[in-house]
């Protein structure tokens, strides 16, 4: 399951070209007891027939929606676009509307967008027709949204009361993706700060960066499964990634403390668990449904089968003398989940894990796979020269061995990406659902990148300087 909520402020500004700015601190929390707010009324704004985006316009949010168009935003405008057109003066806009804009909550590959307004209103859009479907009733804000893959569900963290404010430290509130109508409450005994539903829209988890991980029912709001001990991983060389934690189907593969789980959601049943004492980090195989788990003080790499519920391969690290993998990352390769890349922070240890016989041996190089927005068919890829101390980009297939092709660094630099963004990836917005075309906001610019071609095929927007 990978995030691909967009709901960010931009609030700093970098001075290399090509890298994106998208972050800023999230809404104070509700007070208990703040009531809901009477329907405001859908702002009304011209689409089609408004003046096409000037120059000096700033942008700032962009997302993809299923048909390849792309949504993007300024403080006052809305733009579809048709990048496919690659018409480089309008980027192909077939839609503008004039609305306030504050803040865009959407996901790539969704029609449907949530259009918060400098008052805080909270209006339900469709892409398709750019037009506005109806207001969001939420008042109370939390900072925490998201919205579901198909876009049938919006979730707000903060709620208008707490039943029983003993028992009860967050709630949220789950709209109706299509209408904006309000379907259930959700509660939380831990803290959140990020909502993501699952890939089939049935769960939303809640996440914490040392609270925990709580998942509700997506349709009732009900609460299904805790665990308190869930936390983030260490900095592993500016590449941080969340503890494990995906659904698929009914069953979510946890790891939280030392312990990882297989739980079924609709019953609550823990049905497997392997547990190492220590500091751990834990990835998951997804086709094979295999975890592997490293132990970094120890320098172990255990291999957690959760359909047989046992271990099946134990790897000894061998690696620099007077050197742990306590900055060490792990990695199953794509194209074949029997191999497991691991790669050290601070030493030149490279090594690839063979599942199924057992065998390690030492590579020369192996750049860890970015975190970034990926396409069925590609992924950037950051390689960082410890010599010459700089990072180098490069695009890669996902379903065969080409050779990675090199990018501009500041498409996926991730020491000088977007602050406090949290579990969302970037670059932002990342590709489009063809894996054709990849799009970047920076400097309150749009830029549209043909991934075949590798150069850009439309700007739109004024920006800012970067020299200043």
């Amino acid at each position: 399951m990978t995030g691909g909520l967009i709901a960010v402020k931009p609030a700093f500004r970098l001075g290399l070209l090509g890298l994106m700015a998208c972050s800023g601190p999230a809404p104070a929390r509700p007070p208990v007891g703040a009531t809901r707010a009477a329907p405001a009324a859908a702002p009304t704004s011209a689409t089609a027939a408004a003046p096409a985006p000037g120059a000096n316009e700033k942008f700032e949010w962009a997302f993809w929606t299923t048909d390849g168009k792309l949504v993007a935003a300024s403080g006052h405008m809305l733009v579809r676009l048709d990048p496919a057109s690659d018409r480089a003066s309008t980027c192909g806009a077939s839609a503008v509307a004039r609305v306030d804009v504050s803040t865009l909550h959407a996901r790539n590959g969704a029609n449907r967008f949530v259009v918060e307004a400098d008052d805080g209103r909270l209006t339900l859009w469709d892409a398709s027709a750019l037009k506005p479907v109806g207001p969001v009733e939420h008042a109370a804000r939390h900072g925490a949204s998201a919205i579901s893959k198909d876009g049938s569900r919006v979730a707000f963290g903060g709620c208008a009361a707490f039943t029983d404010a003993s028992s009860v430290t967050t709630c949220g509130e789950l709209y109706d993706g299509k209408t904006g109508r309000h379907v259930a409450s959700f509660a939380s005994l831990k803290g959140f700060e990020e909502l993501e539903f699952s890939d089939d829209g049935r769960y939303l988890l809640a996440r914490g960066a040392s609270v925990g991980l709580t998942v509700f029912d997506a349709a009732t709001g009900r609460h299904l499964v805790e665990r308190p001990a869930w936390q983030r991983t260490l900095d592993v060389h500016a590449w941080n990634r969340p503890d494990l934690a995906h659904v698929t189907g009914d069953r979510l593969v946890v790891g939280h403390g030392s312990s990882v789980e297989l739980i079924e959601l609709t019953s609550g049943k823990t049905l497997g668990r392997t547990t190492h004492a220590g500091k751990t980090l834990a990835v998951l195989a997804p086709k094979t449904m295999r975890v592997v788990v490293l132990e970094g003080k120890r320098g172990r790499v255990h291999v957690w089968d959760t359909v047989k519920n046992g271990v099946v391969r134990t790897f000894e690290l061998r690696i620099q003398r007077g050197a742990n993998c306590t900055h060490c990352a792990l990695e199953v390769d794509e194209l074949d989940e029997d191999r497991v890349w691991l790669t050290s922070a601070y030493t030149n240890d490279r090594l690839l894990l063979h599942i199924g016989s057992g065998v390690m041996e030492r590579v020369e190089h192996h750049a860890l796979r970015s975190e970034s927005v990926p396409s069925s068919t590609h992924r950037l890829e950051e390689r960082y020269d410890g010599t010459a101390r700089e990072t180098s980009c490069w695009l890669a297939r996902r379903d065969r061995d080409d050779p990675p092709r090199r990018v501009p660094r500041g498409l996926c630099n991730r020491s000088g990406g977007p602050l406090l963004r949290g579990a969302t990836p970037w670059p932002y917005p990342g590709f489009d659902p063809g894996g054709q075309r990849l799009a970047s906001v920076y400097e309150h610019q749009l830029h549209v990148f043909d991934v075949d071609r590798l150069v850009a095929t439309c700007t739109l927007g004024e920006g800012d300087d970067a020299r200043r």
